[in-house]
């Protein structure tokens, strides 16, 4: 179960922004959204380490399409766990470029992305969250293929690859695959 948690709390913060689809030109996209994670334990390389807290993460994002093809993004989070009282988590930009969109004729809709994190000090320790260290960069793509009937999609596939590369540690690697099902619109 906690391995399940852990996964979706992964794809969670990626998936606001990885989407191959960008919406509408000027539209504004705000998102405010809540997580509750808690363990006992976790594992790391010296063997497994008692750890029993309850994380609750606070985000917002601001995202516009800026141009046909180009979305930018903000993304600002804060967290309050058992040991620590609230506090900002990290700070993101993100910036989507569109190459073949499949909802105006393309076979699939093929997206690039860029996103900068600059995670807080305090959040580095925080062993709920992934930061490598004080500044990271992730560059990747977006795959998808949408099915719809009329102006409305009926369900839809993506994925999504990148690379992060932080400015200290190793690089590493993020991925993410979705089925997506419109039950009402």
């Amino acid at each position: 179960m906690k391995k399940l948690i852990l996964c979706l709390l992964c794809a969670y913060g990626f998936a606001f922004d990885s989407k191959p689809w960008l919406d509408p030109i000027f539209e504004t996209q705000f998102r405010l959204s809540y997580t509750y994670q808690f363990y006992n334990h976790i594992k790391t390389s010296k063997g497994s380490m008692r750890l029993k807290t309850k994380d609750n993460y606070f985000d917002a994002s601001l995202a516009m399409t800026v141009w046909p093809d180009i979305e930018i993004g903000l993304f600002l989070s804060a967290v309050k766990t058992s040991r620590k009282a609230l506090f900002l988590d990290s700070f993101q930009a993100l910036v989507k470029y569109q190459l073949l969109d499949d909802c105006v004729g393309d076979f699939v809709s093929f997206t690039l992305f860029g996103k900068l994190i600059a995670p807080y000090k305090r959040a580095i320790k925080n062993f709920g969250r992934f930061y490598h260290s004080f500044f990271e960069g992730v560059v990747g793509f977006s795959v998808g293929k949408e099915f719809s009937k009329g102006a409305r999609f009926t369900n839809r596939l993506w994925f999504s690859l990148g690379l992060g590369i932080p400015n200290r540690g190793s690089a590493y690697s993020i991925g993410q695959f979705e089925w997506e099902y419109n039950i009402k619109d």
